[in-house]
């Protein structure tokens, strides 16, 4: 069985998105792409 389950650490299939942080409202993502980054929450 396949574990989607959201918590920080996790990384999306391409790697491009890791999730770094959350509280009970949200969590902060970092993207990757070509060499840049971005945080998003």
């Amino acid at each position: 069985m396949r574990d989607d389950s959201l918590r920080v650490g996790v990384l999306s299939e391409n790697g491009q998105a890791e999730i770094v942080d959350q509280d009970r409202l949200c969590y902060e993502v970092v993207l990757r792409s070509k060499g840049a980054y971005g945080i998003e929450s």
